[in-house]
């Protein structure tokens, strides 16, 4: 008796750990597929941006909900350089282009 539980046991063992590596391929494929998917957006993102060189925007952070304005600088691979001219001086942020959740352009001509 104990060696059939022992036997039956064993094979529902296999069947979850075949089922697992399945799932486990899958996923691995669906993360290798959206990954690719990003790259292509960011490119694509980063050449839309280039064409607001030097123009007043305001970038909305996806993070935390925050906001800067100010001149759009340089757009180089996945970062922006947006700059703001204060009483205080000249304020510089580097910005990921991945937390950024819009950007909107203020120069109206």
């Amino acid at each position: 008796m104990e060696t059939g539980v022992l036997i039956i046991c064993n094979a529902m063992i296999l069947f979850i750990v075949i089922i697992m590596i399945s799932n486990r391929q899958r996923v691995f494929a669906y993360l290798r597929r959206i990954i690719k998917k990003r790259r292509r957006i960011e490119q694509m993102t980063a050449k839309m941006l280039s064409e607001f060189v030097d123009k007043n925007v305001m970038v909305r952070d996806a993070v935390n909900g925050g906001q800067f304005e100010g001149k759009l600088i340089a757009v180089e691979e996945n970062w922006i350089k947006v700059e703001r001219t204060t009483k205080k001086g000249v304020i510089s942020r580097l910005i990921n282009l991945d937390s950024i959740a819009s950007i909107e352009v203020k120069d109206f001509r």
